[in-house]
């Protein structure tokens, strides 16, 4: 493990109280204070055909849960920005940039020091219930970070979408990756002493894996209490296009890593790479890998294999002509 320097420290946020009061105007211009007992940031980019699902539980954890709820739309060309306003208790910062770290910044910025906090992807299906267990496992003085149990949506996919995702319960290493990690699964949260581990978001396609990367293993938790519900994919190629922007995110968080969080490098290597996913290691994974060898078990796996390493392929491609690939 590399020592970081003093430079590559993230600077520590103030130490106050779990709450934060702040001074707001009512409809008569009077001062009026609210306390919050958590913050939650949704960073939103043309999402109104997914975010109306969301919003009401949003609403909800404002007023009866006293969160400070904030909607962060970067570069949105549609009706997100207007939903997000309608919505009682809810906050809202809009930039023309579309950028999922800025608005990610730009949330905190409004968030303050109001902790624990989550980040919510729009696009998710969560309930109020879930949001506050997931606030009341931050609760502690340690630092940690969390995650809820993730379901993925696979009903109106195709055949082969469902085979992938259904490959990823079939396969250890899949599983054990899931558990280990917090990206890719909607929702993530920390509290004050575990936001002191970086200063802010970096200009990266992977804000999760970024934030997954800042903690040990040790400082991580599954909160099996709490669920979410993801979409997946419809489409093999919409599949498909995801998976090389995770590939190209990680490459790009690797080399980002490298140049400005050495002491964190540690942290990646359960992640798949290219030696991870080479024809040898495939052939000798599946030689050890299963108990039985039935094709129910075998050919969904193999399957989600070679998608990987064909995603893996291409990422490496379009990375090394910095070339962008868009996530939908």
């Amino acid at each position: 493990m590399h020592g970081a320097s003093p430079s590559q420290r993230a600077p520590e946020l103030p130490k106050n109280s779990i709450h934060l009061l702040l001074n707001i105007m009512n409809s008569n211009g009077e001062r009026i204070d609210l306390e919050y007992d958590g913050s939650i940031i949704v960073p939103a980019h043309n999402e109104e055909t997914r975010l109306g699902l969301l919003l009401p539980v949003l609403s909800r954890a404002a007023q009866e849960l006293r969160y400070l709820v904030v909607v962060s739309c970067n570069g949105c060309t549609d009706n997100t920005e207007d939903m997000a306003r309608s919505a009682p208790g809810i906050h809202v910062t809009a930039t023309s940039e579309a950028s999922k770290s800025l608005a990610l910044n730009e949330g905190e910025q409004l968030a303050g020091d109001v902790f624990p906090r989550l980040y919510i992807d729009a696009d998710v299906i969560t309930g109020l219930e879930d949001l506050r267990v997931l606030m009341d496992a931050l609760r502690v003085d340690e630092p940690i970070a969390v995650r809820p149990s993730a379901y993925f949506m696979t009903a109106d996919c195709s055949w082969l979408v469902r085979t992938f995702v259904e490959a990823q319960y079939i396969i250890p290493s899949s599983r054990k990756r899931r558990l280990d990690h917090l990206e890719g699964q909607g929702i993530y949260g920390t509290n004050r002493r575990g936001r002191q581990k970086f200063s802010s978001f970096p200009s990266l396609i992977a804000d999760d894996t970024f934030f997954d990367s800042m903690f040990d293993l040790s400082e991580k938790r599954l909160v099996e209490g709490a669920r979410v519900d993801l979409a997946s994919p419809r489409f093999f190629l919409e599949l498909f296009r995801v998976l090389t922007r995770v590939f190209v995110g990680n490459m790009e968080l690797e080399r980002w890593l490298t140049e400005e969080r050495p002491d964190r490098l540690q942290n990646e290597t359960s992640r798949p790479s290219e030696e991870h996913l080479s024809w040898t290691c495939i052939r000798s994974y599946c030689r050890r890998t299963f108990d039985s060898w039935h094709p129910a078990k075998v050919l969904p796996a193999l399957l989600h294999l070679v998608i990987l390493r064909a995603a893996m392929l291409r990422a490496r491609y379009l990375y090394s002509r910095r070339k962008t690939i868009p996530w939908r």
